[in-house]
């Protein structure tokens, strides 16, 4: 898609959704984009970022290898 159809698509797609989140995330995007600030995450993501990194440090970590069979097995199911 070229840059004026994706300003048509997205306008389109916001002129239909009800979704205050996802209104406020777009948002959210484009003032951070527009000041060119650096994102900052938000209470929640530091901490499901923490809690993730006290996981792997806690060896409760699944190898990147073994998460893409499962993922490649799974879909191989669900195109059955």
């Amino acid at each position: 898609m070229n840059t004026i159809e994706l300003k048509t698509n997205l306008i389109r797609r916001i002129q239909q959704t009800n979704n205050n989140d996802l209104l406020n995330y777009l948002l959210r995007i484009i003032s951070q984009t527009e000041s060119e600030a650096v994102y900052a995450l938000n209470s929640f993501e530091k901490e499901v970022i923490n809690k993730g990194l006290e996981q792997h440090k806690n060896g409760e970590s699944i190898p990147h290898e073994q998460v893409m069979n499962e993922i490649e097995k799974w879909l191989e199911v669900s195109r059955s």
